[in-house]
């Protein structure tokens, strides 16, 4: 940073600092007239502050309820507050009479209204735009928690930044257009209501944070200062609604600033810069359509015959720089990725459909069977994942060196005009014909002016190439972080400015992309993350062969290698492969393709996927209750839907059939759901049945049904998706005919098998609705999916000692501890806790602060005893770590109170404490703020590695 960047430039000049806080300003809002302005502080408390003076106390003062900092305060109007917690609830503040009223955060998500009308919404990590009339559409999503939002005066962008380290430019008409990279959370945005100009703040490696105002006509940086930015959920930057002031967050309080839009903006600079964009070619078929010897020959690579592998690949095969006007340079990359078209798999390739540019959807025209098998699924799967973004699908002819055709070319019309695809080309792999002209058409129909492009720091943009450049040397595939940030920085001359932290971000990014893999431990980067579906591929088939046909291979035999696998693969016997096999198995199950069950001979591994053709059929004795017909990736979501249902906590698993499966409801009454294919010719097209026991209760009947129709709409195609109710003679009522039948008067339907009146029920319609029951079921199964993965990655983190949390506790509290202890190891988290990791003989103190200098986090054990004499050293050096990043990683360790049986209230904590975050165990019963404890532990990095 220059000090010419650092001293404020003309046009900007501090009006007023506001300085009487307990605790640090995370949220600043103007009332719509600006004559208040309203706080939201690490104490907890809400202020409001009359415009101007701003040195007298405040008007207001309001406690929040639910004791959390993470909070952004917006106006409703002129004299009421929102307080909403993006991860809590929402509290609607009276100031007229102090009242207040606590609205879900599900029902009213965080929102900016649009000046023409409808709001622009942040849902978790996505941006959508709910128009004043109509559906939510969503504008895109970052790859973790929206953290800000704003939208400019027009109403025709909005920008938003997240954990991700991004800040997101999306046009309302459109998806994203443009993307700024930061080395940490994007804290804060917010838009200028008289010109071209938004300001951000951001957390940067080794800072507290930066403030930047950027142009958007030319989206150069015409201020760069220090500022307070929180790795909180908060929106912390506050233009005023009519006049040239700011407010943003300092050391000591909150900034107001005057600002000189004239002179700030002032004539247009031209800066040399350098711009990238990316474009992704999917080429998607069904599999043994040639789609890795294709692969290959659009790369140039000469022709090697291969067999069918579940297993995705993804290689660079265009870099170039573009020079535009001025001194601007653009990078533009093509990734082509070649995904694996099992059918048992498709569910997972196809979340790498996304962000694609070209879409190439092969076919084998000289199959004796259904030449064009896959074709639709693939083109819908593209159509669905891309959404409005400029897009290209191409049809292509594989394999055209063999044999006679069995697609005539009227078909291959047909199918070019049904699906919409642009084009048409014939190739084979083989003898190199129609390749060339496809390689030149794909290129052709990337629209790079039209697809996102993003500013990155330099060190950043080139630590990116790096890591690609390691991952295309085939003999490079599992590699420490510390080796590639050591490679980095003897590269060349960007790489001296490299730290542990960006590096970390820079993998993090990798990650999202699907070009690399970070292990759970080791601090290991998998550089050919593909390897994970060749493993994953071969338990599947050991536990498809396995002999009782049920699915299942002891978890000791696929950590240990115990099954077949090719023998000409890369890693076969080494040190690297044994670290692979647990990454795979942990892959597995948090993907929920297979299950860890505990047997009286050890865990096993279940793939529900695997369940051999000649198991027994679904026995039946349930009545049919609603049928759910489907197009999408049939056998995995259903695979998926199984494992996630015996994850659930309302449900229990007593029995697995042949594509069935058969569980109780905590009262022990029986639901169960089939699935089966309307159509043998169409594998993409599938049908689940819901059973319900006559005694299951209206309740989790409903939680049951909504359970199994959110997933299954959740992957399969759109709109694609009916509901029919079934009534006694197992024959489907579609709902137009009980909704025609209600608006003639009649309470009960006719069944047109039997002809019986049967009463009518809201059995479909009231599926379609959701409720606490049902996200309270989705947001527990998720967590024990990832709870079984970590599970498996604890003895690789135990054997190397790399500890994920340190217990500080005071002596008379060591019976709690240690229950704290075991419950953070059922969790699949490793706490550094003395009776466990201190050996006799070993000097406390140097221990206590090597474990302290190499954890994600610490945990201070708040009981009945108050803080101990130990304890308090222990917090003297996490307080130190928490406030100052590290020179490990450039990042500061979160320092998480946590209160036991016994403990106090937060009023009562130590007056540091109080600026911390915290979770309370009190009612052990009660698992949800254990789930909040161990997402803050593992959301953080590791202190050195």
């Amino acid at each position: 940073m220059s000090e010419e960047q650092e001293q404020p430039p003309t046009g900007w000049e501090t009006e007023y600092d506001i300085t009487e806080f307990e605790g640090s300003v995370l949220s600043a809002a103007w009332s719509p007239s600006g004559k208040q302005l309203a706080t939201w502080s690490y104490d907890l408390w809400v202020r409001v502050w009359m415009h101007p003076p701003y040195d007298r106390e405040p008007d207001l003062r309001h406690r929040h309820l639910d004791s959390t900092p993470d909070v952004f305060i917006a106006w409703c109007e002129e004299s009421a507050l929102s307080l909403c917690s993006l991860l809590e609830d929402r509290q609607d503040l009276d100031l007229a009479d102090g009242s207040v009223t606590g609205v879900s955060a599900q029902q009213r998500p965080p929102f900016v209204e649009l000046a023409g009308g409808g709001r622009i919404i942040v849902d978790g990590a996505a941006v959508l735009v709910q128009p004043a009339i109509g559906p939510r559409t969503e504008l895109g999503h970052h790859d973790g928690q929206v953290m800000c939002l704003a939208v400019d005066a027009h109403g025709s962008e909005a920008y938003s930044g997240g954990v991700d380290g991004t800040l997101r430019v999306w046009s309302l008409a459109g998806s994203e257009r443009r993307r700024f990279e930061y080395s940490e959370a994007v804290t804060g945005v917010a838009a200028c209501p008289f010109g071209p100009l938004i300001a951000i703040t951001a957390r940067e490696m080794g800072t507290d944070g930066r403030l930047t105002l950027l142009r958007t006509d030319s989206w150069d940086t015409v201020l760069d200062v220090p500022a307070r930015s929180f790795n909180s959920y908060c929106w912390s930057l506050a233009f005023h609604p009519t006049e040239p002031l700011l407010a943003y967050p300092v050391d000591k309080g909150l900034r107001i600033v005057r600002y000189d839009l004239d002179v700030l903006l002032g004539p247009r600079r031209t800066q040399a810069r350098r711009w990238y964009r990316n474009a992704k070619v999917v080429l998607v078929g069904d599999t043994g359509v040639g789609k890795s010897a294709l692969a290959d020959a659009l790369r140039g690579a000469p022709f090697v015959p291969k067999e069918s592998t579940h297993t995705r690949s993804v290689w660079t095969l265009d870099r170039e720089d573009v020079a535009l006007q001025g001194e601007v340079t653009e990078e533009r990359e093509t990734l082509l990725w070649d995904l694996a078209g099992q059918a048992g798999y498709r569910v997972f390739h196809q979340q790498h459909l996304h962000d694609a540019s070209v879409g190439l959807v092969l076919f084998d025209s000289r199959s004796d069977t259904d030449p064009f098998a896959g074709v639709g699924y693939w083109a819908r799967a593209l159509d669905q994942a891309v959404g409005k973004q400029p897009f290209a699908k191409i049809l292509v002819t594989a394999r055209a060196d063999r044999g006679r055709t069995t697609a005539s070319d009227a078909a291959i019309a047909a199918m070019v005009e049904r699906f919409g695809f642009e084009q048409h080309y014939v190739t084979s792999a083989k003898e190199g014909a129609g390749t060339g002209e496809l390689a030149r058409a794909l290129r052709e129909a990337i629209a790079w002016d039209r697809l996102p492009v993003i500013e990155a720091p330099e060190v950043l943009a080139a630590l990116k190439r790096y890591v690609v450049e390691c991952k295309s040397a085939a003999e490079m595939v599992l590699t420490r972080r510390d080796a590639l940030l050591s490679g980095f920085r003897a590269s060349g001359p960007l790489g001296a400015e490299a730290s542990a932290g960006v590096l970390d971000r820079c993998v993090d990014r990798l990650e999202t992309a699907g070009l690399v893999r970070s292990l759970a431990f080791g601090r290991l980067v998998l550089l050919q993350p593909e390897l994970l579906d060749s493993y994953g591929s071969w338990l599947a088939q050991a536990a498809r062969n396995q002999k009782q046909g049920m699915g299942f291979l002891a978890e000791e035999e696929a950590r240990e290698g115990r099954f077949r696998m090719d023998t000409d693969r890369a890693l076969a016997g080494s040190g690297d492969e044994e670290l692979l096999l647990a990454a795979t198995v942990e892959d597995l199950l948090r993907r929920g393709i297979a299950i860890r069950q505990n047997t009286d001979e050890g865990p096993k591994l279940v793939f529900p996927s695997e369940l051999r053709s000649d198991m027994p059929a679904y026995p039946g004795g349930l009545a049919q209750a609603l049928l759910i017909r489907f197009e999408g990736p049939v056998a995995g979501l259903y695979a998926t839907l199984v494992v996630r249902l015996m994850h659930s906590p309302g449900f229990t698993n007593v029995g697995l059939h042949r594509n069935a499966a058969k569980f109780t409801d905590e009262a022990g009454h029986e639901c169960a759901l089939a699935l089966d294919y309307p159509d043998r010719s169409n594998d993409a097209l599938g049908r689940i049945t819901i059973f319900a026991d006559g005694e299951l209760g209206r309740a989790s009947k409903l939680t049951f049904v909504r359970f199994v129709r959110r997933h299954v709409e959740g992957g399969a195609f759109g709109a694609r998706v009916q509901v029919s109710r079934v009534y006694e003679c197992h024959v489907p009522i579609t709902e137009q005919t009980v909704r025609l039948r209600q608006e003639h008067g009649f309470d009960t339907v006719l069944c047109p098998v039997c002809g019986d009146e049967l009463p009518m029920d809201d059995l479909e319609a009231a599926s379609a609705e959701t409720d606490d029951s049902v996200q309270y079921e989705e947001e527990v199964t998720e967590s024990e999916l990832a709870r079984q993965g970590r599970l498996t990655s604890l003895a690789e983190k135990q054997k190397r000692g790399e500890h994920d949390v340190f217990v500080s506790f005071s002596s008379p509290d060591r019976g709690l501890a240690r229950e704290l202890t075991e419950r953070l190891l059922s969790h699949g988290v490793l706490p550094w806790f003395d009776e466990r990791d201190l050996a006799p003989g070993q000097r406390v103190a140097p221990e206590l602060q090597a474990a302290l200098a190499q954890v994600r986090a610490v945990v201070v054990m708040l009981g009945s005893s108050g803080v101990g004499r130990w304890q308090d050293l222990e917090l003297g050096t996490a307080l130190e770590r928490s406030l100052e990043p590290s020179d490990a990683d450039g990042t500061a360790m979160p320092l998480i109170p946590v209160v036991v049986s016994g403990g106090p209230d937060v009023e009562d904590w130590p007056l540091f404490l109080r600026a911390y975050s915290g979770v309370d165990l009190r009612q052990a019963e009660d698992e949800a703020p254990m789930r909040r404890l161990v997402k803050a532990i593992l959301e953080a990095r590791h202190g050195q590695g």
